[in-house]
Formats: C-alpha cells, structure tokens, sequence
C-alpha cells in the first residue's frame, strides 16, 4: 500500500532543515549556526553538507532549557571554551 500522507513511513526518521527548526524556536538561522559553531543549542545531524535535526533532539533540548526563576543557572555548555586553554592562560587570567 501507498502512503499517502507527509508523515515518514514505518523505519525511517523525518529530519528537519534548519529553517523549519529557526521557525519553531523563533530565532534565526544564523543564531542556529552561532549555537552549532559553539556546541549549543539542539543535537543535529550532518549529512554530507546539509544539516538536520531530529524533532525528538529539538525538544529534549527545548526540555533542558526550562528554569524556574532568571537567577537558575543554565545547564553547562557542551564544549567549554575553557578547558581547551592552556594552564599558563589561566594563571594569567587570560580569557580563552
């Protein structure tokens, strides 16, 4: 039988492009590249030179996102800038 409808069929995962996604979160693609580029933001996935994102992924991280008052501290970043600075950086108080 034919499936007729714009849902994935059985076995395969539907993707979303980064405009969908900046459309749902209401930011822009550029603020989605700037999170990439920085480990933030939701899991994607890299497909030759596309990227996609799994709307499971969009909404586990929407999911962490959540706080109960402005002063709650965000959740640590995936890639921390400074744990790739050296040791003589630190000591001098130099921001990585």
């Amino acid at each position: 039988m034919k499936n007729t409808t714009n849902e994935p069929q059985h076995g395969t995962r539907k993707l979303l492009k980064e405009a969908n996604v900046a459309i749902w979160l209401n930011v822009s693609k550029r603020t989605l590249q700037g999170w990439r580029l920085r480990g933030e933001g939701p899991h994607f996935e890299k497909l030759g030179r596309s990227v996609r994102y799994l709307p499971a992924a969009v909404e586990a991280w929407i999911s962490e996102q959540e706080r109960s008052s402005t002063s709650a501290s965000s959740p640590p970043p995936v890639c921390n800038a400074q744990e790739n600075a050296s040791s003589s950086d630190l000591d001098r108080g130099d921001e990585a």
